[in-house]
């Protein structure tokens, strides 16, 4: 009676262990690091001024340069405070 309870309580105890399901595949997520600029800002382009330009015409032109250039750093920050 023993050895039947004892090679009873084996076969239940050893095929419990072949029941087991595998373990699920488990999805892990990874940061990646991605460019948060999608296109490149245009680069700032100025037209040279002619030697025989008067003051007037070489005034007139750096304050066109100054608004583009202020301009053109503040879609620069526009685009790098996109960034963070």
């Amino acid at each position: 009676m023993k050895r039947e309870f004892l090679a009873a309580f084996a076969t239940v105890w050893l095929s419990s262990c072949a029941s087991v399901p595998e373990s699920a595949p488990v999805t892990v997520y990874v940061p990646v690091v991605k460019s948060c600029v999608t296109e490149r800002p245009g680069k700032l382009i100025f037209e040279s001024l002619s030697d025989n330009a008067t003051d007037f015409e070489k005034v007139q032109e750096l304050t066109i340069r100054y608004v583009r250039q202020k301009q053109h750093i503040n879609d620069l920050e526009a685009v790098i405070e996109g960034c963070l």
